[in-house]
Parts: C-alpha cells; structure tokens; sequence
C-alpha cells in the first residue's frame, strides 16, 4: 500500500530538477521524504481544492485520524447546499495536510502546498499563495486538502506569497 501511494503522490530524484523553480522533480518509486531535499509536490497529491470553502481564516493542518478529516470536512463544507461527498483517505499509512487562505484573499488568488522539505524529524510544507489582483468584488476562501505519506515527526508549514508582475 505504501509503495503504491509514494507512486500516486510522487518520490525525489534529485538529479533532475523541475527547470524553472529549481526544485528536484519527484518521480515515482524513490522515497518521498530525503533529509535535506525540497520535493516538489505533485498535483495528483491533492484530494480536495475549492475557492469556496467556510474556513474564514487562514487554516495550516495536519490530519491523521479518520474521525479528524471527518470533523474538518464538516468545517470546510459547512454551509453548502449540497456538500461535496468527502474524499476518502487512508491513515493506516497517509495523513492530510489542509490549507486555506481565509477571507483575506481575493478573486483569482490561490493557495496550495508547492513542495516538503525534511529537516531531522520535521517535515515542512511549502505553501504558495499566488495573488492575481482581481478586481471583483467576491471574497474567496481557496482550500486545498492534500494527501501524503504518513510522517511520524512534526509538521510545519512555511508560506510563501506571490504576486502576478504588476500587482501591489
């Protein structure tokens, strides 16, 4: 199951590289998870996006249980007409890493987990969030819900915010 779920999500080569962000490109069948290494985290990863969701405040977590992503499905759902069936996940050898921009974001922004990094016992993500400078009056609330392999140690997200060139 594990070696099947490093494939779906991506390993690192860190030969190769991803050309324009300088990032090692992940492959399959290598370990995801190199001391030292950023990992580009491929978009087959995630589970879940929306630019809708009822999280009003920016959200970084770690999810491992079942009864867990049950309840913040709720909180990320809470309020549609008619929810989104729940993706499913696996935690006897995965975890979910949520994040959501909150209010603050406008039409057009983005926010997604970009790469990991592994540091001794703790596993980085690199959050992106793009700022598009739209100039619509709707209030977005950009979710992602992205699965990995189960990682025993400490989780930390780390941003990073990008603006389209020209944009504030």
């Amino acid at each position: 199951m594990r070696s099947q779920l490093v494939k779906i999500v991506l390993a690192v080569t860190v030969v190769s590289s991803c050309g324009a962000c300088g990032t090692p490109k992940a492959t399959a069948g290598d370990d995801l998870y190199v001391q030292g290494a950023t990992v580009a985290i491929d978009r087959s990863a995630r589970i879940y996006y929306s630019d809708n969701s009822a999280l009003g405040t920016p959200v970084r977590l770690t999810v491992r249980d079942d009864q867990e992503w049950t309840r913040r499905w709720k909180q990320i759902t809470r309020g549609s007409s008619v929810p989104p069936p729940q993706p499913e996940a696996t935690f006897d050898e995965s975890m979910l890493l949520i994040v959501a921009g909150g209010r603050f974001l406008t039409p057009g922004d983005s926010v997604y987990i970009d790469s990991i990094r592994v540091q001794g016992d703790t596993l980085t993500a690199l959050v992106r969030i793009y700022r598009q400078c739209s100039p619509f009056a709707l209030t977005p609330t950009p979710v992602e819900v992205t699965q990995l392999p189960a990682w025993i140690g400490t989780v930390h997200f780390e941003d990073r915010e990008y603006s389209i060139e020209g944009c504030g």
